[in-house]
C-alpha cells in the first residue's frame, strides 16, 4: 500500500494536539521534527548525529502524519483540514502553515529512516540496538535489541529516554508491570530485563503489536512478555505492581481510572509523554482518580509523573 506524508507546522504547544487529530482521522504512524530535539542530540554526543548540523529554534515544529491513500483519502483530508482550522480559530497562531502532502511507497518509509538509528546508552548501563547493527557490549551493559518498524520507540525521544531512566530505579526483581500503549515494547523489554517477573503490553495499533512481539522474539524474552492488542488496558486481568504509560496527555487523563482500579495497593504509575505545561492538569486529575503524585520530571518540554495509589 502507498501511503500520503501529511505534513503540519505549529507552534510546540500544539504539537500534541495535532498529533491525537492526526491519529483521530486513521495516522498509521506520526512524526514530530522539533528543532530543540535535533538540537540536544547534536550537542549531548549520546546520538550519531555528526552529520547533522543545529538548526535555529523557531517556536515551530513539524508535524508529520501517514495516512493510507485508499478511496477514502480526499474526505479525510478535508475534514482534517477542517479539524486543524478550529484549532487554529481557539489558538491564533497555533497553526503555522497549510498542510503539505506527497506520496510515499510503504517500503521507503520502512527503512529510509536507519541510517539515523545506532546503538546509544541511557544512562550507565542501558543501550539500544538496532537488530541490523552490531554493538560489542561492555561489562554491566544491559542491551535491548529493537526493530521498531512503523511502530513509535526506539528510545531517543525524550519521553522514552526519562521513563528507561525511572524504570532502573523502581523495578523490582518478581513484580508485575502492565505497559500501556506499549509501541515499539521497548519498555516492556527494559522492565523485563531489570527483572520484573510478568509484563504484559498493550496497543491499539496491530503494526505496533506486530513490532512488539517481534522485538520480543529478538530479545528471548517471550517467557516473560505477553502483548495484547487493545484500548489502553481493555484487555488486561488482574492488578500490577507497576502500570506504565509512554502515550500522550489525552490517552493518560483517559486511562488515569482505569490505572488506579488495576494497581495493587502503593503500586506505581508512571505517565511519560505529558507535555510539561499540562502537568498540573495531569496531576489533578491523578488525584481525584485515587492517585498521588509522588514525582515529577522534566526534559526538553516533556514531562515523566510518577504516582503511587493511595
Amino acid at each position: 500500500m502507498d501511503w500520503l506524508e501529511v505534513a503540519v507546522s505549529a507552534v510546540y504547544t500544539a504539537t500534541e494536539t495535532v498529533a491525537d487529530i492526526f491519529m483521530e482521522f486513521g495516522a498509521g504512524g506520526t512524526v514530530i521534527e522539533d528543532p530543540r530535539e535535533l538540537n540536544f542530540y547534536i550537542r549531548s554526543g549520546s546520538w550519531d548525529c555528526t552529520d547533522l548540523k543545529e538548526t535555529a529554534d523557531t517556536g515551530v515544529a513539524i508535524i508529520k502524519a501517514y495516512l493510507p491513500d485508499d478511496g477514502r483519502i480526499k474526505d479525510r483530508l478535508s475534514a482534517l483540514d477542517k479539524r486543524l482550522s478550529l484549532v487554529g480559530e481557539r489558538v491564533p497562531g497555533a497553526i503555522a502553515g497549510k498542510i503539505i502532502f506527497h506520496r510515499v511507497k510503504e517500503e521507503d518509509w520502512e527503512n529510509s529512516w536507519k541510517q539515523y538509528f545506532h546503538p546509544f546508552r541511557i544512562g550507565q548501563r542501558i543501550v539500544i540496538k538496532p537488530a541490523w547493527e552490531d554493538y560489542a557490549a561492555k561489562g554491566g551493559d544491559l542491551v535491548l535489541q529493537i526493530d521498531p518498524g512503523m511502530a513509535f520507540g526506539t528510545g531517543a525521544h525524550h519521553t522514552t529516554r526519562l521513563c528507561a531512566e525511572k524504570l532502573e530505579e523502581i523495578i523490582r526483581p518478581g513484580q508485575t508491570v502492565f505497559d500501556a500503549g506499549t509501541g515499539s515494547g521497548i519498555l516492556s523489554l527494559l522492565c523485563a530485563r531489570l527483572g520484573a517477573g510478568r509484563v504484559t503490553a498493550v496497543d491499539s495499533d496491530p503494526v505496533a503489536v506486530a513490532a512488539a512481539r517481534e522485538n520480543v522474539r529478538l530479545n528471548a524474552l517471550a517467557d516473560k512478555i505477553t502483548v495484547l492488542e487493545g484500548n489502553l488496558l481493555s484487555p488486561v486481568n488482574g492488578r500490577a505492581d507497576v502500570i506504565a504509560a509512554n502515550i500522550t496527555a489525552g490517552a493518560i487523563k483517559e486511562l488515569l481510572p482505569a490505572a488506579a482500579r488495576k494497581l495493587k495497593p502503593a503500586g506505581i504509575f508512571w505517565a511519560g509523554g505529558i507535555l510539561a505545561e499540562r502537568t498540573d492538569e495531569i496531576i489533578a486529575d491523578a488525584e481525584a482518580a485515587g492517585l498521588k503524585t509522588a514525582e515529577s520530571r522534566e526534559r526538553g518540554g516533556w514531562a515523566l509523573l510518577v504516582m503511587r495509589k493511595e
